[in-house]
């Protein structure tokens, strides 16, 4: 197992920032409004986390011939930026560990989320700091979201590191997914998750390289092993 990294990418929803129940319960009010109250908070938190709104719209379309309004993308970006404020955190030790971090590997957020929002959500939990404008890359600045690979490789050839030096942060398949398929290392962290035991399992059955609970779990993952004779 290899640790020597020149770039470590983060995920946004769920890896630094504790936003995925915000964000799905958003969801599942939208996907009620239209008839389908089966699609429930805990439905989309285990079916449809690490998601695009839009691939969902899609899903949901074909699977029952339904239609969602026009704008309704437009209201759920509105509807989590006025209760991010109140609601969203930093996932415990993410302004530790990332300050770190940061002294000795090149960083960068990769995040299937809208850029307004990903960006306020860095701004409220203190991470913005670390993470400028210009080393923050979304969905929308590439053809293909996760679980494609074109997010991170994007990243990558940004900040000027090969995929194969690159370690991603992610919290769900999706996530893991596209690490695999950009050729990059991938841990899997589970301490925000409702059933992490669980998770856990899933995210190493979908390929993670490791597994970690906390953030602070990246730099035990990175400290030099000795050999064993």
């Amino acid at each position: 197992m290899k640790t020597n990294y020149d770039l470590i990418i983060f995920d946004c929803d769920g890896t630094l920032v504790n936003s995925e129940t915000l964000n799905n319960g958003v969801t599942a009010d939208l996907i009620a409004e239209i008839g389908l109250p089966q699609y429930d908070l805990q439905y989309c938190l285990d079916h449809f986390a690490g998601s695009t709104l839009t691939h969902i719209i899609d899903v949901l379309e074909a699977r029952h011939e339904v239609t969602f309004p026009k704008d309704a993308i437009e209201l759920c970006r509105q509807k989590v930026k006025l209760r991010m404020p109140t609601e969203l955190k930093a996932i415990p030790h993410a302004v530790e560990a990332v300050g770190a971090l940061a002294q000795n590997y090149k960083i960068c957020v990769a995040s299937n989320g809208e850029r307004g929002t990903v960006l306020q959500s860095l701004d409220l939990t203190n991470l913005k700091q670390f993470f400028p404008d210009e080393i923050v890359f979304t969905a929308n600045m590439v053809a293909h979201p996760k679980p494609a690979p074109d997010l991170f490789l994007f990243a990558a050839k940004n900040m000027g590191v090969a995929p194969e030096r690159c370690l991603v942060i992610e919290d769900s398949i999706f996530g893991v997914q596209a690490a695999l398929a950009a050729g990059m290392d991938v841990l899997g962290i589970t301490g925000t998750h409702h059933a992490p035991e669980d998770q856990a399992l899933t995210l190493r059955e979908n390929g993670a390289t490791d597994i970690i609970m906390t953030l602070p779990g990246i730099l035990e993952f990175l400290a030099p092993r000795e050999k064993v004779a």
